[in-house]
């Protein structure tokens, strides 16, 4: 039945895929990003953790903030754009990831072979499968950061390493404009100078 005329119209959202059984689902549910937040259900086990699910899809997530950013998806609004084919994405992560395609970075290197990948994870999953070497990392251990140029895939360890790369052999990078604009912008009331000393 339509829902036209009805009180309750206003109540869901037209724009995007039927729940379960092609109800729709409902927009009053708090947004986020252009689509419905998500909904806390229980994770399956008595007393276990807390699952927050997809209103869209029914995917479900540990955290608020890893529902949130998988909401992003499912937004028509496409806020970064592929400089090559024009795909939108929501998420930089997700762009950049996308536009290695298009270049070839693959900045994630076997050290056992010749192959090497795009993504870190990819490059872990390889060493598992092909090598039999599990990557161990104590809970919550951070695996070190690794800066990569985006214009010729060489890498290096440090963030100034990575600028210095970029001002020696890519001085007219977007990144490098973009920290100078950042060096340019006032921080008012923080630090030296400003009006709150």
């Amino acid at each position: 039945g339509s829902l036209r005329g009805s009180p309750l119209q206003g109540l869901y959202c037209e724009s995007v895929p039927p729940g379960p059984l092609g109800a729709p689902i409902p927009a009053a549910l708090p947004m986020a990003g252009g689509v419905p937040g998500g909904v806390p259900v229980a994770g399956g086990v008595p007393g276990g953790p807390e699952l927050f699910s997809c209103p869209v899809c029914q995917k479900s997530f540990g955290f608020q903030r890893m529902l949130n950013r998988h909401l992003k998806c499912h937004s028509e609004v496409k806020r970064h754009l592929c400089p090559y084919c024009g795909k939108g994405f929501n998420d930089t992560f997700d762009l950049k990831r996308h536009v290695r395609t298009h270049t070839g970075v693959r900045p994630y290197k076997c050290s056992l072979c010749e192959k090497a990948f795009t993504q870190r994870c990819s490059l872990e999953s390889h060493l598992k499968k092909i090598h039999g070497v599990a990557q161990r990392y104590a809970y919550k251990e951070r695996r070190a950061k690794l800066y990569v140029c985006e214009e010729c895939g060489g890498t290096a360890e440090s963030q100034d390493g990575h600028i210095a790369h970029l001002r020696q052999r890519h001085p007219h990078s977007p990144l490098l404009a973009k920290l100078a604009r950042k060096a340019d912008t006032p921080t008012w009331g923080l630090g030296r100078g400003g009006p709150h000393q």
